[in-house]
């Protein structure tokens, strides 16, 4: 099996307080994402996750170029590389060849869920993450339909 065609959900979910932030524009959570809430106790709850000031530029500065460095390596090895990414985060979204004739990563006769597993964890700069954070994803969805020529499989990351 070869990676073609990446997507990913990357959700945020915050386990507490959760119910003290005003939902009251939709009653359908599961798509809930603090990081789009404009809400005031959203935007605050979110700042005091993320810490403040110089502290936290830091680490985004550094995140962003750990990402840019991991991209561009892997730019280097696959030469079609195209990268969309998520306009909220700014995280790889769908990662793919387009229609050139390549692959992000060699034959593998794992199934479809252990192969991206292990493309995140090798690729786990990529998306910003550490090997643990990769490691600790935890599987939202996979699915393979019923000729076995196309999957979709779906990782979610829970803080």
């Amino acid at each position: 099996m070869n990676i073609v065609f990446y997507r990913a959900r990357w959700s945020a979910v915050v386990l507490t307080m959760l119910s003290s932030i005003a939902l009251a524009e939709s009653d359908d959570r599961r798509h809930y994402d603090i990081r789009t809430d404009p809400s005031k106790p959203a935007r605050a709850l979110l700042e005091s996750y993320r810490g403040s000031g110089s502290e936290r530029a830091l680490r985004v500065a550094k995140a962003k170029e750990t990402m840019k460095s991991n991209r561009d390596a892997f730019a280097q090895r696959v030469p079609a590389l195209q990268i969309e990414e998520n306009p909220v985060t700014g995280l790889p979204e769908i990662i793919g060849v387009g229609t050139a004739p390549a692959a992000l990563t060699g034959p593998s006769d794992e199934n479809p869920e252990a192969a991206l597993r292990n493309f995140i964890s090798n690729q786990a700069g990529l998306f910003g993450l550490t090997a643990e954070q990769a490691a600790q994803l935890k599987t939202h969805s996979a699915y393979t339909n019923p000729a076995g020529n196309l999957s979709w499989v779906e990782f979610e990351q829970v803080i």
